[in-house]
């Protein structure tokens, strides 16, 4: 069965699945003209303004429907985004593809630009309100009331149920009880315990606790592990330009064998950076739609720019700082991998507490992530069975979580990639199909006297 799932996630995530997600990013910037990158500005000034969730005063317009403000839901969508991949997976990436893979990595997080954009304007635009008052939005919606298709609502919203209830509660908590055991001698079933309780505390709430979890953590964990990476690289800044122009040079040119390094055609460097890109800002996912769906806001275009700064910090921030580190201090033809290999960076910089550090920032990663992919369980699943499943739901997650740190799960990981794979292509069907109509809405909110 383990290598039936090894064989199913290699599959489902190569080179078609690479073209796909590239292919829609790319068409997708051309039907917007590229407007959202040329007022890419102003998402972080939108973004900033959303900051609190209005209050309604006599005599003023009515508040936007939504549950979070817009700020809380860029913060949601960080927190679910930036996990272990962000360093476990792009330092792998770059140790078996070469540096040549950061090169392309950037190019997919320029065009996965667009595909967050759309996906967020569809996110709200197509959102229904729940009879709790709550509202919801996301592929499935959209997929049923724009595509007009059901059977791929439904379909989107079961593997991505699925993938939920996998990728955070089994294969997240399993990697971090590893790195809390290695570094700090803690007990596995301890952690586990530990993670279920806080992890229910703030999952019990629903999206709104999570959006103030999410608004607190996910700054603290960028900025440490972001502090982190600068002193390094600074630390190593005579070898600045020689490292940009390996990475240049490895994009166009297949990397030779060097130290531990087996060496890298260009297309291995190409793929693995693609790939690892898209899986770490998830565009294509879907997830965006979900949460900025629950913003409070009217206008579509907004949170779609609101979206737009997300993939730029989780690609052009996150990932990079780990690609920098790995290859700048020269740690990625050591032939270690994942997180060991990121520390031995930090290592070379910050002696012993460099690695604690990466095993903090690994654990903050990791356990935001599986906050944030809480609540997109709860709204596929709540799809679903058309009914309030959170504390249902909730009970689940968390007695998974438990079980995820005290066993191996090798399979799970295996598994939760083949459903975000598969979760990817009716979501982007829908992408496509609607690309006319996020097109329509980002003419009308710039140009409205041209629009029609």
């Amino acid at each position: 069965m383990s290598e039936f799932w090894a064989q199913a996630a290699a599959l489902v995530w190569g080179p078609v699945t690479i073209a796909l997600l590239m292919g829609t990013g790319i068409y997708l910037s051309s039907r917007l003209k590229f407007t959202h990158l040329r007022h890419f500005g102003l998402g972080w000034r939108f973004a900033a303004q959303g900051t609190a969730v209005p209050k309604q005063t006599l005599g003023e317009a009515p508040v936007p429907p939504g549950d979070i403000s817009p700020w809380q839901s860029m913060m949601t969508m960080l927190a679910g985004a930036i996990g272990n991949g962000n360093i476990a997976g792009v330092a792998t990436a770059i140790a078996i593809g070469g540096p040549g893979a950061i090169f392309w990595m950037w190019a997919s997080g320029l065009f996965a630009m667009a595909t967050k954009y759309s996906e967020a304007v569809l996110g709200l635009k197509f959102r229904e309100q729940l009879p709790d008052g709550s509202v919801a939005g996301g592929p499935m919606y959209y997929l049923k009331n724009g595509v007009r298709s059901p059977v791929l609502a439904w379909m989107f919203a079961f593997l991505a149920g699925m993938a939920a209830m996998t990728t955070g509660p089994l294969a997240q908590t399993n990697s971090m009880a590893l790195v809390l055991n290695s570094e700090f001698h803690i007990p596995k079933w301890l952690v586990g315990a530990g993670i279920a309780i806080a992890a229910w505390l703030v999952v019990i709430g629903g999206i709104k606790s999570i959006a103030r979890f999410a608004e607190k953590l996910v700054p603290l964990k960028v900025i440490l592990y972001v502090g982190g990476s600068l002193y390094v690289i600074l630390a190593h800044a005579h070898l600045l330009s020689e490292t940009i122009a390996l990475i240049l040079k490895s994009a166009f040119t297949p990397t030779a064998m060097i130290g531990g390094f087996g060496g890298a055609s260009v297309l291995l460097a190409a793929r693995l950076g693609a790939a690892r890109g898209l899986y770490a800002n998830e565009a294509g996912l879907g997830t965006a739609g979900m949460a900025y769906g629950a913003a409070r806001s009217r206008d579509p275009v907004r949170q779609g720019l609101i979206a737009t700064v997300d993939v730029f910090i989780i690609t052009f921030v996150t990932c990079t700082m780990t690609a920098l580190v790995v290859t700048i201090t020269g740690k990625w033809s050591s032939g270690t991998m994942s997180t060991a290999l990121v520390a031995s960076a930090f290592n070379t910089s910050i002696p012993v507490v460099g690695g604690w550090m990466v095993a903090v920032s690994s654990f903050l990663f990791g356990y935001s992530n599986l906050v944030g992919w809480s609540y997109y369980g709860e709204l596929c699943f709540g799809y679903i069975f058309r009914s309030n499943v959170l504390k249902i739901y909730a009970w689940i997650y968390c007695g998974l979580i438990f079980v995820g740190a005290v066993t191996e799960v090798k399979t799970v990981w295996n598994y939760a990639d083949t459903m975000n794979g598969l979760q990817i292509f009716p979501n982007l069907i829908a992408l496509i199909v609607l690309a006319p109509q996020v097109a329509s809405a980002t003419r009308s909110y710039f140009n409205p006297a041209t629009s029609k």
